[in-house]
């Protein structure tokens, strides 16, 4: 997929394979014809979220609203949607790249995870330091971080889980998937 700024094309577009940036309320049909705040989205900063481990948009919805007011919203989505099997690396290099991109188009970009998305912006905030592109990041919001990632079941089970893909390992895959949600949510 290749993304286009509007504004000020000063970077050339950029590809990212496992992840799109999208408007939740333009999805949803809750588009105002000119926006919810009298800004054009151009000149607002932009606010990147990058949701959970679900992917899901859903958890912020209420305020999307508000939120439009004053950021152009670029909400993560991954672009294979539940068959996605990108990997960490992967998903936060796709994120710097969106980012910086905005950044080189010399807009203010807000970061906000939540949960996995917040781990997720902590990496690709990293990334964007490592490139020197972090200038344009005005701030860094991190929502209930899951930051013992490395540390968790999920990081030593989950590659396994992800790599049952085919015809034959899919029933697998979606039992794997829920055992290991009732070991992590069952309590001790």
């Amino acid at each position: 997929m290749v993304v286009l700024s509007l504004a000020r094309p000063r970077a050339p577009p950029v590809t990212m394979s496992c992840v799109t940036f999208v408007n939740p309320l333009e999805v949803d049909g809750f588009a105002e014809p000119d926006g919810w705040g009298t800004t054009p989205a151009a000149e607002k900063p932009v606010l990147y979220f990058l949701p959970g481990m679900d992917g899901s948009l859903s958890t912020p919805f209420m305020q999307y609203c508000e939120l439009s007011t004053t950021f152009e919203l670029a909400c993560m989505q991954h672009t294979d949607g539940l068959e996605s099997r990108a990997t960490f690396d992967e998903l936060s290099a796709a994120c710097a790249d969106a980012i910086a991109a905005s950044v080189a188009d010399g807009r203010q970009v807000l970061l906000v995870g939540e949960s996995f998305g917040a781990t997720l912006a902590l990496a690709a905030a990293h990334e964007l330091q490592a490139r020197e592109s972090l200038a344009g990041v005005r701030g860094l919001v991190l929502v209930n971080p899951a930051t013992s990632y490395r540390r968790s079941t999920l990081a030593a089970v989950g590659p396994l889980i992800a790599a049952l893909s085919g015809p034959l390992f899919a029933p697998l895959y979606y039992l794997a998937l829920v055992a290991f949600a009732a070991l992590v949510l069952t309590p001790v």
